[in-house]
């Protein structure tokens, strides 16, 4: 279990990976949440937003891409 200390880290993190995704920068998203990985890697919101970061930057590039 992570300290009070590094819980507070965590939190911020999630809440600025909340930001950007109201502002659709999946990859701030997508960054945020990858640090929150690295203090707690079982942190299953943090998970849940990176695979949802992941796949928006995935359809983003793919509408890009003109046949």
């Amino acid at each position: 279990m992570a300290s009070e200390r590094t819980q507070r880290q965590i939190d911020r993190l999630l809440d600025e990976a909340e930001e950007a995704m109201v502002h659709r920068d999946w990859a701030a998203l997508h960054q945020h949440d990858q640090d929150a990985l690295m203090l707690d890697p079982d942190n299953q919101d943090a998970r849940n937003f990176v695979a949802a970061a992941d796949r928006a930057l995935d359809d983003s590039s793919a509408a890009t891409v003109a046949p």
